[in-house]
């Protein structure tokens, strides 16, 4: 009984074949591929009563998180104390 490596070397054609037929079998998953960010629908049933509640708080209570970013540009090093004095500084 030969070895799986033998075989691929004494056939190296029909394993890349048989590699890309099997990565466009998996290519083809793809196709109906979509992101969901939310993710209690896909595990509860949109039309229960949590879901109810859920969207209910949502919409009277946001969110108290208020997310802020700073973007600081210097010529040489953002991290000397000349350039974080002036970031500090409005």
């Amino acid at each position: 009984m030969c070895s799986v490596g033998l075989n691929i070397a004494k056939r190296p054609k029909i394993t890349i074949a048989c590699v890309l037929l099997a990565y466009l079998v998996c290519l083809s998953g793809l196709v109906r591929f979509y992101e969901v960010d939310a993710t209690e629908p896909i595990w509860v049933d949109p039309k229960s009563e949590y879901m109810r509640d859920r969207t209910w708080v949502l919409d009277n209570f946001p969110s108290q998180i208020r997310i802020n970013f700073l973007i600081a540009d210097a010529d040489d090093n953002i991290l000397n104390p000349t350039a974080m004095l002036q970031v500090r500084d409005p």
